[in-house]
């Protein structure tokens, strides 16, 4: 009993004992929690007081928030919960290529009357727009270097705000909103003299490799003046347009050129495409890749290709499709330059190494750049800082390699010079041998000689008949003969002014040789001799100088053959009619005059046979009572009547069918 009762009340006093333990860590816990609140929402104040000698990296202190379809207003920004904005993982927010709107949220706690910027050291933002309380709403100021009516003062390399005064002991909101085809934000606030300090410190470090770049392409531009060698102005090219690249990315070029002229330097992947080209040109020249290496040539010319793709794709405002190939194609440069290198290299030629080592600098610092921007690197000041110090070990690289080439060259033409005058050497031994065997080469000519001739008597044959020819060889002269009994052939083609003078003198003259070479077939095969061609007309005779007893006959077939290639001729894009006349009776034909010989036929019969051509029509063949009589068994025909002629009177006229 005793012991029961004591257990009770030992039970009780350690009731009492537990509750007001309980108790007092209730209110112990209690009041850790709110100063851990409070601290945690202090954690992201910005205290800004005249103790910061230097500018403060804020960024670790922004909350940021991402607008996945860039249609929030500040509006939207301010009634949305607190928890919507988050802390960024990394020390530098970095969203690398997006096209969401960035929203970041800084709260600060004013101890100081002086005054303050905040600096953005990313100028490649396109539109920042910083909003500051103003009584009781907000007021904003635009800034970005694709923002030509930026409200902030763009004589600075990176995005500077300043910020308005603000009450002693007052916490102020304050949000910018980002958009950029790639958003970093790296965010400083200090006094303005020391902003001012700090990219001046800055400008300073890219004075200095500016100095660098100058004098490279300088020294190599002047080279290419003197010696006109075309690598040097490829290297030169190249230097001009990486340095421009990377002064317009880091902001300098506010600095230098009048606000104006900076709109032109939206289009950075343009001049890094330009930068591009130039020194695959090089490399190939520099290389001597055409001669060692033809077969590599054609990715070379598909980079070039991508290059151009790149700048029309700026053009036309495409800056997304602009950026991802540039990346792309910056690497691939890079990897097949570093590929050509390393065979050479191999093959033997020393100066390659210069080569070889720049590309792996650049491919080193190049994936570095890139990954800033893929998310997979922080941005801190080596990592962006780290492509313009690999470009200026390339770039002295580069010339090293040159000057190492030149020489290799300079090498070879002394061995040139050696080989050439040993070369002369052999050649005074060849000179002998080449007296003993000037017989047998005195014999070939002759035999050449004849062959020329040959080819001479033939384009004579092709301009006179056989036996006019052969008697003009033997004589010097050909006489004129009459023939009392051939067949003239007249051709004419209808509307042929008109036709001409819708067709340029290149397709006239092509039309007109592939109707004629018809005709010269048709009338050899037909054993008629052609006379000439008098424009557009074609005269032809049958009988002479060998005579044909059908003459008539082979004539009128001949014609017959004629209209039928025509109209072929038509069906298939030809623009020609013709119209034929044809008369038969006695001539004179012979050569007349001493130069450039000609042979011709004269006599009534020519001219009876061009009035029939000139009676003819279109497609039809016109032929004269005296053909007639001679070809009437043979051919059909439709008689005319007897039609006038000029100064021949009343001819009979017949179409054959």
């Amino acid at each position: 009993m005793i012991i029961l009762k004591k257990y009770r009340s030992f039970k009780t006093q350690f009731f009492h004992l537990s509750t007001k333990t309980t108790i007092i860590l209730f209110f112990t816990l209690a009041v850790l929690f709110v100063a851990g609140y409070r601290a945690s929402s202090q954690s992201n104040l910005i205290v800004l007081d005249d103790s910061a000698l230097h500018p403060i990296n804020i960024s670790e202190y922004a909350l940021v928030y991402e607008d996945p379809t860039g249609s929030k207003t500040l509006d939207d920004i301010l009634d949305m919960a607190p928890e919507s904005f988050v802390k960024t993982k990394s020390k530098v927010p970095n969203f690398g290529v997006t096209a969401s709107t960035i929203w970041v949220k800084l709260r600060i706690l004013q101890k100081s009357t002086s005054a303050f910027k905040l600096s953005i050291n990313y100028p490649r933002l396109d539109s920042v727009r910083l909003y500051y309380p103003n009584q009781y709403t907000y007021a904003s100021i635009l800034h970005g270097w694709r923002t030509p009516d930026r409200e902030a003062n763009p004589k600075s390399p990176g995005l500077i705000f300043s910020l308005p005064p603000a009450p002693i002991d007052s916490i102020q909101t304050y949000y910018l909103k980002a958009k950029s085809l790639i958003v970093i934000l790296p965010l400083y606030i200090g006094k303005s003299q020391a902003i001012l300090d700090e990219q001046h410190k800055n400008a300073l470090y890219y004075l200095f490799y500016l100095g660098l770049v100058a004098m490279l392409f300088f020294y190599n531009f002047s080279i290419f003046i003197t010696s006109r060698e075309i690598q040097y102005l490829y290297y030169s090219s190249w230097v001009f347009f990486v340095t421009l690249y990377f002064l317009i990315i880091k902001g300098y070029n506010r600095l230098i050129f009048p606000e104006d002229f900076n709109m032109i330097f939206r289009y950075t992947n343009i001049i890094s495409s330009l930068g591009g080209i130039s020194i695959l040109l090089f490399v190939v020249q520099t290389l001597r890749l055409k001669e060692y290496l033809p077969r590599i040539i054609k990715w070379y010319t598909l980079l070039c290709s991508m290059y151009i793709l790149i700048i029309i794709s700026c053009l036309f405002q495409n800056f997304r499709l602009a950026s991802n190939l540039s990346q792309l194609s910056l690497l691939l440069t890079v990897i097949l330059g570093l590929i050509s290198g390393i065979i050479m290299l191999r093959k033997g030629h020393s100066y390659s190494k210069y080569y070889v080592y720049g590309f792996v600098v650049t491919l080193i610092t190049m994936s570095i750049y890139i990954l800033i921007f893929q998310k997979l690197l922080p941005f801190n000041l080596f990592t962006s800082n780290a492509i313009v110090v690999g470009s200026g070990i390339e770039m002295i690289l580069f010339s090293f390699g040159l000057g190492a080439k030149i020489h290799t060259i300079n090498q070879e033409k002394q061995e040139a010079q050696q080989i050439a005058f040993n070369a002369l050497k052999e050649k005074e031994q060849l000179i002998c041998q080449q007296n003993i065997s000037l017989e047998s080469n005195v014999a070939d000519r002759t035999r050449e000689l004849s062959i020329e001739k040959q080819k001479s008597e033939d384009l004579l044959l092709n301009i006179l008949p056989a036996e006019v020819a052969n008697e003009l060889k033997r004589d010097g002269v050909s006489k004129a003969r009459n023939y009392n009994d051939v067949t003239v052939l007249f051709t004419d083609f209808v509307n042929f002014t008109g036709i001409s003078e819708i067709l340029t003198p290149k397709e006239l003259i092509k039309e007109l040789h592939i109707c004629f070479k018809g005709i010269d077939e048709i009338i050899e095969r037909n054993s008629l001799e052609k006379i000439k061609t008098i424009g557009d007309a074609y005269l032809a005779v049958c009988g002479l100088p060998k005579s044909c007893a059908i003459h008539a006959v082979m004539a009128v077939q001949a014609a017959k053959e004629v209209v039928t290639f025509i109209e072929n001729r038509k069906q298939n894009g030809g623009l020609f009619d013709i119209r034929i006349g044809i008369h038969s009776g006695p001539v004179i034909a012979g050569i007349v005059g001493t130069k450039k010989f000609a042979y011709d036929i004269w006599g009534d019969t020519v001219n009876t046979a061009a009035r029939m051509e000139q009676h003819s029509e279109a497609g039809k063949i016109n032929i004269s009572g005296a053909t007639w009589e001679l070809v009437k068994h043979q051919f059909g025909s439709i008689h005319r009547g007897k039609i006038a002629a000029k100064n021949k009177g009343d001819i009979d006229m017949y179409y054959v069918v």
